[in-house]
């Protein structure tokens, strides 16, 4: 027990250190955020992370390969907002994660998908295809294994629960969303139960 606890005490010492020379590398990088140095961070000049951030270990964020023309961050992190471990974020146009959002370990987001238009090549190699921006409401939880893709808006206070996928969708704030394919919805303005399939948008 006393081991675990030295060797995560030497962690964060790390992360503190790592972080002081990596910040310069971002667009813009707030006061008293923390990254651990097992992130993988590809195109940092394209990504903005605010104040008190917390990114842990194993975490993976991609912001495209060129910078926008209107010279905004690609993949934008908000302040106060805390990013669990073997997450995936994949920005090549425009992914918008509002403040104090709370991200799961190993969630997915991303605005792009792999294009398969040609079937003699395989998928890997083929060009990433943009299909819409993806904005996290502040305040938001996007609990673990959950997918968060292509076109998608996510609003205020929303919960998005365990293993869940949402693709080319618009939640409400304050929004419970369960389930892969289908979703249930708690509008907790209207306290009532919705179920949306994410295929047909048709609402029971």
């Amino acid at each position: 027990m006393i081991v675990f606890k030295i060797l995560n005490k030497t962690e964060r010492i790390i992360d503190r250190i790592y972080t002081f020379f990596i910040k310069k590398n971002f667009k813009n990088f707030g006061k008293n955020s923390l990254v651990s140095f097992k992130c993988k961070f590809d195109y940092p000049k394209n990504i903005s992370i605010g104040s008190n951030v917390t990114i842990c270990k194993n975490v993976w964020l991609n912001a495209g390969v060129e910078p926008r023309e209107d010279n905004l961050p690609t993949l934008f992190i908000g302040d106060g907002c805390y990013i669990s471990s073997y997450s995936h974020i994949n920005a090549f146009k425009e992914v918008i994660i509002e403040n104090d959002v709370l991200i799961g370990e190993s969630v997915y987001l991303g605005d792009t998908i792999h294009s398969t238009d040609n079937y003699d090549i395989p998928i890997i190699k083929q060009k990433y295809v943009y299909k819409g921006k993806v904005v996290v409401g502040s305040g938001s939880h996007i609990c673990r294994n959950s997918t968060i893709s292509a076109e998608c808006e996510i609003g205020r206070n929303c919960l998005i629960s365990p293993n869940t996928f949402v693709v080319h969708k618009k939640i409400p704030d304050h929004t419970l969303a369960i389930g892969n394919p289908s979703t249930l919805i708690e509008d907790y303005n209207k306290k009532k139960w919705i179920v949306i399939f994410l295929t047909t948008g048709k609402k029971i």
